[in-house]
């Protein structure tokens, strides 16, 4: 990266480096393989994928995701906003790796331009003024009732709703907004109005 800054080009490139499949190296259940087994663990299917250059956010996605999702991904990252309607990749932008149909997560302004280290705040990390709305706009809301979570992510098409029943789903993996509606419909009235 520092040598795309040296030739000007840094702010009109991305550069990547992925993988198209891990190898068995004599894990448990497994031999010697190339990328060609589902048993003994992921270190097979895992594959590594890092990406830099203007509009990627610094982060690090720890859910599962899938490797047809990049392409969407990187045409969200370069401002292209066409795709194909075969396509069945999300873009991984947003923090919801599971979006259907024509969901996509509002997205905050790059983390290291509405930032900034402020020297008269002991030189802590504090968000420009200019990026308050902005970040306000992008956060979610949740409310909590028993057993029950309903989560509301801000959508470019309208909030985007996810319930779990946290003592069958500790880890809220299962969104039960169609198979409950009646709990979602009571938990969606207690949620800010911009949420809803």
């Amino acid at each position: 990266m520092d040598f795309l800054k040296e030739l000007g080009i840094a702010d009109r490139v991305i550069v990547g480096v992925i993988a198209d499949h891990g190898d068995d190296l004599y894990e448990h259940g497994t031999t010697l393989g190339h990328g060609v087994t589902l048993f003994g663990g992921d270190q097979s299917n895992r594959i590594p994928a890092v990406f830099a250059g203007p509009g990627v956010p610094h982060r690090k996605i720890e859910k599962l995701v899938r490797s047809y999702d990049l392409a969407p991904t990187w045409m969200h990252w370069l401002g292209v906003n066409e795709r194909p309607a075969t396509w069945q990749g999300v873009d991984l932008s947003g923090d919801v790796p599971d979006l259907v149909g024509d969901e996509q997560v509002k997205q905050f302004p790059k983390f290291d331009q509405a930032t900034f280290f402020d020297p008269d705040f002991d030189h802590n990390l504090v968000l420009r003024e200019k990026y308050e709305d902005d970040l306000v706009d992008t956060k979610c809301f949740a409310v909590r009732r028993k057993q029950w979570k309903l989560i509301s992510v801000p959508g470019v098409n309208g909030p985007i709703h996810r319930l779990f029943d946290l003592d069958a789903d500790p880890q809220c993996r299962t969104n039960l907004v169609k198979l409950q509606p009646d709990v979602y419909v009571e938990l969606l009235a207690l949620l800010p109005e911009n949420a809803r």
